[in-house]
């Protein structure tokens, strides 16, 4: 009685190591962006032209709540090009003014956002600012613990563990 009892424990404690041990997959940031803009991070394309319009606009609360958005004019059209928190914006000391001359390299939206374009990198009188990285992670986001936490290989960790 005593051995079966022991084999069955062994083999319950087997089960449940094994079924915490299973990884889930990474998912890109792309797929779940903010759970509100979708977009392709492999369709990445090159604006360049004139801003015609810049406009603030309020998503929530918070410190990045408020974002900039840029209609640039390209000479055959408009396009909408969101940026990013305008805290962000002036933290870099980054400020737009309508008329100027600007590239952006941007992802292509999808879905509800076909006809939109997320900026990941915005070129500027030769000076150039990272809004989001090759897979559309956002520069802000990495910004608001500074590498501390957020995930495997973004810091140390909760109390500075490894």
């Amino acid at each position: 009685m005593t051995k079966k009892m022991i084999l069955v424990v062994t083999i319950i404690a087997a089960m449940v190591t094994l079924s915490f041990t299973q990884v889930q997959p990474q998912r890109r940031y792309a797929n779940r962006v903010n759970r509100v803009h979708t977009f392709d991070a492999a369709s990445q394309v090159e604006l360049s032209g004139v801003i015609a319009k810049v406009e603030n606009c309020n998503s929530g609360r918070g410190w990045y709540a408020n974002g900039i958005n840029l209609t640039v004019d390209d000479g055959k059209q408009q396009s909408l090009v969101r940026l990013g928190p305008a805290a962000f914006l002036s933290t870099n000391n980054w400020a737009f003014k309508q008329g100027e001359k600007i590239i952006v390299k941007a992802f292509k939206g999808t879905g509800n956002f076909a006809n939109e374009f997320f900026a990941a990198e915005v070129i500027r009188d030769g000076k150039n600012l990272l809004l989001r990285d090759e897979y559309g992670f956002p520069k802000w986001r990495q910004s608001l613990r500074k590498g501390r936490g957020m995930g495997r290989g973004r810091g140390t960790g909760r109390y500075g563990r490894r």
